[in-house]
């Protein structure tokens, strides 16, 4: 899965104010292409992956959009930041997210957790909302290469 989760290519930093949600900490956005579509990393700058929060919870939502490029049009976005919105209250205080990723009508959310039993917590969160094929699991990843890799990529 981490294979999966590797961000393709360099996408370069942009100066561009990030839409979306208020998140607590710095963020570090960054567009580039990929297969010929735009992807957008959103990243917290300076996090350190260290016990307990070691597993890598990833919720990934397909979503339907009017962007001919596969990016989040305003409805989708607003969607998007009431789903962040439940993932982090639901997993607070025992999970971090610590990127984004938004890719061919593909959201996906990172998380550090300190325990593979809070996929059952998310799952439960997002069955309030409306019906959407949200997907969320969950590995070990003890030395950060996630989040390592993604940081080295974009900074």
């Amino acid at each position: 899965m981490l294979a999966a989760c590797q961000p393709s290519g360099a996408p370069a930093p942009t100066g561009k104010p990030t839409v979306g949600p208020i998140r607590e900490g710095s963020w570090v956005r960054a567009e580039g292409l990929r297969q010929g579509k735009p992807i957008v990393w959103q990243m917290l700058e300076n996090y350190s992956v260290a016990a307990p929060r070691t597993q890598l919870l990833v919720a990934s939502w397909h979503f339907n959009t009017s962007a001919n490029d596969g990016q989040p049009d305003f409805d989708v976005n607003k969607e998007a930041e009431a789903i962040e919105n439940k993932l982090v209250a639901a997993l607070q205080p025992h999970a971090r997210l610590v990127a984004v990723l938004d890719f061919n009508t593909q959201h996906d959310w990172y998380f550090y957790a300190d325990g593979a039993a809070l996929k059952a917590q998310a799952e439960e969160a997002l069955k309030s909302t409306p019906p959407r094929d949200v997907v969320v699991t969950v590995e070990d990843d003890n030395a950060g290469q996630f989040y390592g890799s993604l940081k080295q990529r974009l900074q």
